[in-house]
């Protein structure tokens, strides 16, 4: 453990709640806002990296940071990925990613009739982030109440070790 505590850059995710907000919402287009501003807080976090970057990835970091309405959805899924890869440059290490309830706002969508466009969003999102962009992350762990192998949420990636707090009877 001494080995490795405190030697990475971390990207920690909770899709719960939103600064003391229910991320739950009725429709995509409100989820969505709030997913804007859910990326602004966890580039805020990192907003030191700011100096480092080349001068469109500074004008992309400040438009994220600042939760712009304007800045594509289809962009926006990638965002994450592109926040291991400044972590990455800067630290010249790769980054270690946290995420806590990965699937509330899949149930959340599902609940209220938006899944295939929350789906989509959420399964570009975390494959962009975990699936391809080894060179960025050394490990992920993901926790939900939904098994990753048997959602079929996030079924595009691979190498998933699954360590159940429950035991099946």
């Amino acid at each position: 453990m001494q080995k490795h505590f405190a030697q990475y850059p971390i990207i920690y995710i909770t899709l719960k709640y939103i600064t003391n907000k229910d991320l739950s919402t009725g429709t995509w287009d409100k989820m969505i806002e709030k997913l804007r501003m859910f990326v602004a807080e966890i580039y805020d976090e990192h907003r030191y990296l700011i100096s480092s970057l080349y001068p469109e990835d500074q004008e992309i970091f400040q438009r994220i940071l600042k939760g712009d309405p304007t800045y594509p959805e289809s962009q926006l899924k990638f965002s994450l990925e592109e926040l291991s890869k400044h972590l990455r440059r800067h630290y010249k290490k790769k980054c270690i990613v946290l995420v806590d309830e990965y699937d509330f706002p899949i149930e959340s969508a599902y609940n209220k009739g938006y899944y295939e466009v929350a789906n989509d969003f959420f399964k570009g999102m975390f494959s962009s982030l975990l699936k391809s962009n080894d060179e960025n992350v050394a490990k992920a762990m993901l926790v939900g109440v939904l098994q990753i192998a048997k959602s079929g949420f996030l079924s595009g990636l691979n190498n998933l070790m699954v360590y159940p707090l429950h035991q099946e009877s």
